[in-house]
């Protein structure tokens, strides 16, 4: 990886970077208030599986994205595949809404090519823009290699979650970052673990998590929207 691609690599992982992700919990105040998560170390439970579900059902998706990057008819098709293997609906509305807003932000921010045919594919509504394709398209036009763009799919992923137990007040801002630094060895294991996937094989490593993020809609009042 070329140097000068630092400071691609931290404007995409800044939560100043606008994607709409602050929106989005994960499922983790599901969790919270179906009494999945009752203390800290339920809490480090339900992360890990997270980034484990996250591993084995996105990551194939970032990775051939960013290795298909020109081929407008596998976009597509990955898209497709990706909308039919996700069954919860919560996961499901939330993949499609960052993936947009993901896209539509990397266009006008960054304004190449690759960017901007996906983005005519999305108005022209020739596919659903999910989250893991985007991402991987548009690490592919900024010149960030599939793996890299693998892992910093996987830390958006833990980041998001840490800032919404934040926000619930379940924990605290250090306590977070401490957890966060604990759990980076974490991050490299499943991505190896899930790095040889094809997408056609991805899969949910933990279905209790899936239902309790399926849940989310069920809940009588919501700080966020999945």
């Amino acid at each position: 990886m070329d140097d000068s691609n630092l400071f691609t690599i931290l404007q995409l992982c800044d939560s100043a970077f606008p994607t709409g992700g602050f929106s989005h919990s994960m499922g983790t105040e599901a969790a919270t208030q179906n009494l999945y998560i009752n203390d800290f170390e339920s809490l480090k439970i339900f992360i890990l599986s997270c980034l484990e579900n996250s591993g084995s059902s996105c990551i194939p998706f970032v990775k051939s994205a960013c290795e298909n990057a020109n081929n407008l008819q596998q976009l597509m098709h990955l898209d497709s595949l990706h909308n039919a293997t996700l069954l919860n609906h919560v996961s499901h509305r939330a993949s499609k809404q960052q993936g947009k807003s993901f896209l539509v932000t990397s266009s006008e921010v960054f304004q190449l090519p690759q960017i901007e045919q996906l983005r005519e594919l999305a108005d022209n509504g020739k596919i659903h823009c999910h989250l893991p394709v985007v991402y991987g398209v548009v690490c592919s036009a900024l010149k960030i290699p599939a793996r890299k763009a693998a892992e910093m799919y996987l830390f958006n992923c833990l980041r998001t979650i840490l800032a919404s137990i934040v926000r619930l007040g379940k924990i605290g801002t250090i306590q977070a970052q401490h957890l966060q630094f604990g759990l980076q060895n974490t991050l490299d294991n499943i991505l190896t673990t899930n790095w040889e996937i094809d997408p056609e094989e991805s899969y949910i490593t933990y279905p209790l998590t899936e239902v309790l993020q399926n849940s989310h809609d069920t809940m009588f009042s919501k700080l966020f929207f999945s």
